[in-house]
């Protein structure tokens, strides 16, 4: 499978860097970051290991990891688009369109 990532899911990673960076260490928000970006060729790989979310979009799934979640779909054609890398304490019902 392949990845793609959202333009979406970039600015996602962005705040979360500058947000470690800024409370934290730029180390820290590199290492956060790039633990993150670690995880899509995992999804690519097992697509299906994040929990459905028919809750929110029919065809989104999320994945745990750390105090993160990553939104994702999987589309046709062997594809996984990352939408979404929200802190999980983040309200899950205000998901924009991707």
């Amino acid at each position: 499978m392949k990845v793609r990532v959202a333009r979406s899911a970039i600015a996602d990673l962005d705040e979360i860097w500058i947000y470690i960076a800024t409370h934290a260490s730029v180390e820290s928000a590199e290492r956060v970051v790039n633990s993150l970006a670690r995880q899509f060729a995992m999804l690519a790989r097992n697509p299906r290991i994040g929990r459905a979310r028919p809750d929110i979009r029919q065809d989104l799934r999320s994945f745990a990891t750390g105090s993160y979640r990553i939104y994702y779909r999987q589309e046709s054609k062997g594809v996984v688009r990352i939408l979404y890398v929200r802190h999980a304490a983040r309200d899950e019902g205000r998901l924009p369109e991707a």
